[in-house]
């Protein structure tokens, strides 16, 4: 049922789209479909049994959708504020991501090389609090609204809370819910201090 009315939303919205908007989508459409479907059916390969694939091809899949796609269709120039804040939503979801890695180390096959596989739990948390440290360093780079860096410092301390707590054995809804929920915040916090 819910993918069912999440498939009229995006029907109602899609046809919101300029035409022309519907291309930048085919390189995330493509990157997805082989996310899911076997690339060669023989092997039962696809891009998110490929070894440390996984994560960057779900930040640019999401980095895309999310920003790339929006600001061309707002007819936005590219230029460095653009790039950086490419580079912001990618490192941003690629630490969404890790407390999910983390959850699922006990039963990610091996050759996954997922990052909390390679580096260990507390090295992940690690590297996640450098990454989105470097996003923060990118928001007060790119956003003038001080309020706007206040709502991202906020989210900032949310998501690297979340992260720092995360384990191998988590309640249902602790990456599924609380972490999933925090790009949810952050546009209510946007949303409010408009």
């Amino acid at each position: 049922m819910f993918s069912f009315v999440a498939f009229l939303l995006m029907m109602f919205y899609g046809y919101q789209l300029h035409l022309n908007t519907f291309t930048y989508f085919i390189p995330f459409a493509i990157l997805t479909f082989f996310y899911a479907v076997p690339v060669f059916k023989k092997f039962s390969l696809n891009l998110r049994s490929i070894g440390s694939l996984k994560i960057v091809v779900i930040s640019l899949v999401w980095g895309g959708v999310t920003f790339f796609v929006p600001l061309m269709e707002s007819k936005s120039e590219v230029n460095s504020e653009f790039v950086l804040g490419f580079i912001q939503r990618f490192l941003f979801i690629i630490v969404l991501t890790l407390p999910f890695d983390i959850r699922d180390l006990r039963f990610d096959k091996k050759q996954l090389n997922t990052i909390p596989q390679l580096i260990g739990i507390e090295r992940t948390k690690k590297l996640g609090f450098v990454l989105l440290s470097l996003t923060m360093v990118i928001e007060f780079l790119i956003t003038p609204n001080s309020r706007f860096k206040f709502v991202y410092l906020v989210v900032f301390i949310m998501l690297l809370l979340l992260l720092q707590r995360a384990k191998g054995k988590q309640s249902k809804y602790y990456a599924s819910f609380w972490v999933e929920a925090i790009p949810v915040f952050w546009w209510v916090g946007l949303e409010v201090m408009q």
